[in-house]
């Protein structure tokens, strides 16, 4: 057994003063927080934890999810759209308290395309879906408005089949056909959005149903653009997915009976027609299902069996999630409401971008620059073609000022001319002579 020596006692020592560092970090941390609870309590407001202990928000990096996404393709606004914030007349910020989501007026959205700052077509899932989470990332989203007719407008069928919407949105090619008519016939206004601050998915019997928020009202989301249904068709088939893994769990007699493999298996031997079929491979099925994991556990969190919730196969694609390219993002602690990110197509596209001011031009000052620059090529004949050229611009319009009066004016525009001549860029050599004769080629016919 080797005795202690005087480096081990050494190294003991650096452990116990870095011990005795954290806990005096923690002491001062939880000081702190006290501090901030008592002046909270002080002002009437309820006092507002740290939420670090919380369940962490998974999100998957882009780059894990990019193959099941088409080639990036940049939205562009084929009719002219109107401010969201102009249409609901709303203002930049809400003060010092952010709005409750639940209390936001509800819309529905057809034709629509989401998209980046960039302005290139973006998928749902790089945003969080739990509330109070602060997106780490700009979406937007254009579309026609219109008012929610009620609860089960604008969802989409879990079957094929089961319902007239299933034709917006089947992961079929015939459904773009459909999908880019709409909202014509039903009226509404198109609208490009702020950010998208939060999306949900909600499932019924037969049904699905997805909604995006943004800092004004929520959004029912009908039928996408043509251009932007297959990006869409990813996110449908991703819900329907989760609704029949909910299915095959709730139909054993013990949910922890079927593990993470099994589900996958029997997910590879799916029919290929069906609305959630992915692929023969099970290696293939297991990473499409891990991959876009976050959507299928946010409906096992909103799911009221228990036990379902509790399952294997719920820890298991969790734990596989954290196994790939990820971030965790935490919901925020502040209740104070952040400046309106407003969409920043305004500025890019379509009518409602500006036009460029035309530039100062006149057909006088036209003319006298095309008689300058004649002139200027000609070279040491040009004051002879100058006041022989019946047709130049400038002469002729002298030519047809035949009273005294307007000759002194002709004068004057000529003295401008020459001025104005005068202070321009410095041109090749000669410029100066030319500028000279110009100047009496436009007053010489005026003393004729």
């Amino acid at each position: 057994i080797r005795e202690p020596s005087a480096g081990d006692a050494a190294e003991e020592g650096d452990v116990e003063a870095a011990d005795m560092e954290v806990e005096t970090d923690e002491d001062f941390a939880r000081q702190m927080q006290a501090k901030l609870d008592a002046q909270d309590a002080r002002r009437g407001q309820p006092a507002v934890r740290a939420r670090s202990t919380g369940v962490a928000y998974i999100k998957v990096h882009e780059s894990e999810i990019a193959d099941d996404y088409p080639e990036p393709a940049q939205y562009s606004a084929e009719e002219e759209e109107m401010d969201e914030l102009v249409l609901f007349g709303e203002e930049d910020d809400y003060g010092a308290v952010a709005p409750d989501p639940d209390w936001l007026p509800r819309k529905t959205l057809q034709d629509f395309s989401v998209y980046n700052a960039e302005g290139f077509y973006a998928s749902l899932e790089l945003l969080p879906m739990y509330r109070g989470v602060d997106p780490d990332v700009d979406l937007f989203a254009s579309g026609v408005v219109q008012d929610d007719a009620g609860e089960w407008e604008g969802g989409t069928a879990l079957e094929r089949g089961a319902a007239p919407s299933d034709a917006a949105g089947g992961a079929g090619g015939a459904s773009g056909a459909s999908a880019s008519a709409g909202g014509e016939g039903g009226g509404g206004m198109r609208v490009y959005l702020s950010q998208i601050r939060e999306w949900v998915v909600e499932v019924s019997t037969d049904m699905l149903f997805i909604s995006l928020r943004t800092d004004i009202a929520w959004y029912r989301l009908s039928r996408p653009a043509e251009k932007y249904q297959s990006w869409y068709n990813t996110v449908l088939k991703v819900a329907r997915l989760a609704v029949v893994i909910l299915k095959m769990l709730c139909e054993e007699t013990r949910a922890s009976k079927l593990s993470f493999n099994d589900v996958i298996k029997r997910l590879a031997q799916q029919p290929e027609d069906s609305l959630t079929f992915i692929s023969k491979k099970v290696p293939v099925v297991e990473r499409f299902v891990v991959v876009h994991a976050q959507i299928i556990l946010n409906q096992f969190a909103h799911f009221p069996v228990k036990a379902v919730k509790q399952s294997a196969f719920h820890g298991s694609l969790r734990a596989a999630l954290e196994m790939k390219r990820h971030m965790k993002l935490y919901a925020s602690a502040s209740s104070v409401a952040s400046r309106v990110n407003r969409n920043p197509i305004r500025d890019r596209n379509g009518p409602n971008r500006a036009k460029p001011m035309p530039a100062t031009a006149t057909a006088m000052v036209k003319a006298i620059w095309q008689s300058y620059f004649q002139i200027l090529g000609s070279g040491a004949d040009a004051d002879a073609e100058a006041e022989g050229d019946a047709d130049a611009p400038v002469a002729r319009a002298v030519e047809e000022d035949d009273n005294e009066e307007e000759d002194g004016e002709a004068e004057d525009a000529a003295a401008e001319v020459e001025n104005a001549l005068a202070v321009t860029s410095p041109m090749k050599t000669g410029g100066k002579a030319a500028a000279r004769k110009a100047a009496k080629a436009a007053k010489a016919p005026a003393r004729t």
